[in-house]
C-alpha cells in the first residue's frame, strides 16, 4: 500500500515564472506545468538534529560539490541581509507537516504540545491530548489523523508510556494502551511511525548505565497493545536481548516504514558504513542493504530515515561526519527500496531535504562563499537529484523543509538547535526563489461541548 500522509491537491500549481535556478538562468527542461497528482509523505524528523556534532569537527565548510554538474553560482548573503520573522517564543513552532494550503499539523516548540490548523500556517489549535503529561512522539497520518505518546513529567530511566490517538484533527484523543520502557532520557526519545491508523512502531532511544541502543516496540491495533519486537545496537549486560545483525556501536537507530511489513532501520554507528537494514516481516528480523560507493570510516557513518513520495520511489540522505569537510551523498530508489543508487555526492553538511514526486526536490546545506556570516545554501533539482541549481543562499539555519506543490512550501526551525536565538516560519510561492517571513497565531484548546 502507498504509505499514509497524503497530500491534499487542488487545482495547478503555481510553478515559478522563470524556471529553476538562480535569477537570471535559464529555465530547466525539467519543470512542466500541471495538475499534480497525490504523493506519498511521511513523518520524519528534522535532518539537522545532531549536527552540532558535526560542525564542531567539520572545521570549514565548502561549497557543494554536486555529483554531475558543479553548482550554480553563488550569490553573496550576509546573515543581517535576511529577514527575521517577529515570532513570539509562545508561538514557535516546528515539525510542521501540511497536507494542503489550508490544513496542517505542527508543534510548538517551547512545550512539544501538538498543533493543527484548516486555516493555513498563521492560525493554529493546540489540539494536543487532554493529560498534564508531557507528548514525546507524534505521528501524522493524514491530515485528521495522528498518533502521539506521553510520559509523566520529569520522566527518567524505567517509566510507563502512555499511547493517544486522533482522528478529528485533535479535537479529540482516545488513551489507547500503555507499555513501561527501560533507559528513558528525556533528551534522547527516539521516534513514532505509523503507517495507517492501526500499524505503528516506537523506536526508543535507550540511555541508562550499562543500556544503550534501541528498543523497538510495535501496535497492530493502533496503540491498545504494544510489544517489544527487537533490541538492536545494543552496548549493555549478557541477558539484553539482542536480534538481527545490526552491530555493536550502532546506538541512535530508528525505524521508519513504507508499508504494514517493510521497513528500514537507519541512524549513527561509531565505525563502518551508513547503516541501512530493511524489514519485510514487520521489524522482527533485518537484513543489511549496502550502499555503494560509499566506504566504511573509521569515524563511521550516519543515515537519515528513506522519505517516499510513491510506493517506488524514495530517497535517503547519508553523511561521514570525521571527514573535512563533511561529505554527504543523496541515494534514490525507483523499486520501492529494493535497491538504492547514489544521485550525487558533496560537502555539506545537509539541513533538510524534502521531495514532492521522485523528480523535484530541495536540499539545505551549509557551505560558505567567503561571505561574512556562513549561511545555508538551498539547491532544486528538477530531474530526480542527478543535477542541481542553487537557487540562493538561504540564511535559516536548523531548517525543516517541507514543500506541498513545486511551486509552494515553508521551513521551520527550532532556536534550540544551534543557539541562533531565533525561530523562523517563512513560505515560499516560487518553488524558493524567495521567501517571506510568517508569524503564526496559537489559539488555546476550545472547551468540550
Amino acid at each position: 500500500p502507498v504509505r499514509r500522509l497524503r497530500r491534499e491537491r487542488s487545482g495547478r500549481t503555481g510553478f515559478p515564472s522563470g524556471g529553476w535556478g538562480p535569477p537570471g538562468a535559464a529555465p530547466s527542461a525539467a519543470v512542466s506545468s500541471g495538475v499534480e497528482t497525490p504523493v506519498k509523505r511521511r513523518s520524519r524528523l528534522p535532518l539537522a538534529i545532531g549536527l552540532a556534532l558535526v560542525l564542531a569537527v567539520s572545521g570549514a565548510w565548502s561549497a557543494l560539490a554536486l555529483h554531475g554538474q558543479p553548482p550554480a553560482a553563488p550569490t553573496p548573503v550576509t546573515r543581517a541581509s535576511a529577514p527575521i520573522p517577529a515570532q513570539t517564543p509562545a508561538d514557535a513552532i516546528g515539525n510542521l507537516r501540511m497536507f494542503s494550503r489550508t490544513t496542517g499539523w505542527a508543534q510548538r516548540i517551547d512545550d512539544a504540545a501538538v498543533l493543527h490548523t484548516t486555516l493555513g500556517v498563521l492560525r493554529w489549535s493546540v489540539a494536543s491530548p487532554l493529560t498534564p503529561e508531557t507528548v514525546i512522539a507524534v505521528s501524522y497520518v493524514d491530515a485528521e489523523t495522528a498518533q502521539a505518546l506521553t510520559v509523566p513529567v520529569n520522566a527518567n530511566g524505567q517509566t510507563t508510556i502512555q499511547s493517544w490517538a486522533t482522528s478529528d484533527g485533535g479535537a479529540t484523543w482516545s488513551a489507547a494502551g500503555s507499555f513501561a520502557v527501560l533507559g528513558f532520557s528525556p533528551g534522547l526519545v527516539g521516534a513514532l511511525d505509523f503507517v495507517d491508523p492501526l500499524h505503528g512502531w516506537f523506536s526508543q532511544l535507550q540511555d541508562d548505565p550499562g543500556v544503550t541502543g534501541t528498543a523497538l516496540y510495535d501496535t497492530v491495533d493502533g496503540g491498545a497493545r504494544w510489544s517489544q519486537i527487537a533490541v538492536v545496537g545494543t552496548t549493555g549486560p549478557a541477558d539484553a536481548r539482542q536480534t538481527g545483525p545490526p552491530p555493536v556501536g550502532c546506538v541512535q537507530l530508528t525505524a521508519a516504514f513504507i508499508s504494514a511489513t517493510t521497513g528500514w532501520l537507519t541512524g549513527t554507528c561509531s565505525s563502518g558504513p551508513p547503516p541501512l537494514y530493511v524489514s519485510h516481516d514487520g521489524g522482527l528480523s533485518w537484513t543489511y542493504q549496502p550502499l555503494a560507493p560509499i566506504p566504511g570510516s573509521p569515524w563511521g557513518e550516519k543515515s537519515s530515515p528513506p522519505t517516499f513520495t510513491s510506493a517506488e520511489d524514495g530517497t535517503l540522505l547519508t553523511e561521514d561526519p570525521g571527514e573535512s569537510p563533511v561529505s554527504v551523498g543523496l541515494f534514490a530508489t525507483t523499486d520501492g527500496g529494493q535497491t538504492w543508487s547514489l544521485r550525487y555526492s558533496g560537502s555539506g553538511p545537509a539541513f533538510s531535504c524534502d521531495f514532492v514526486d521522485s523528480d523535484h526536490g530541495w536540499l539545505s546545506m551549509f557551505s560558505s562563499h567567503g561571505t561574512t556570516a556562513a549561511a545555508p545554501d538551498l539547491y532544486v533539482t528538477g530531474d530526480g537529484g542527478s543535477t542541481w541549481s542553487m537557487l540562493s543562499a538561504f540564511p535559516y539555519i536548523g531548517v525543516d523543509l517541507d514543500f506541498l506543490t513545486v511551486g509552494t512550501g515553508w521551513a521551520s526551525t527550532d532556536p534550540n538547535q544551534f543557539g541562533e536565538g531565533a525561530s523562523y516560519l517563512v513560505e515560499t510561492d516560487d518553488g524558493g526563489r524567495s521567501w517571506k517571513a510568517l508569524s503564526p497565531r496559537l489559539s488555546p484548546p476550545s472547551p468540550p461541548s
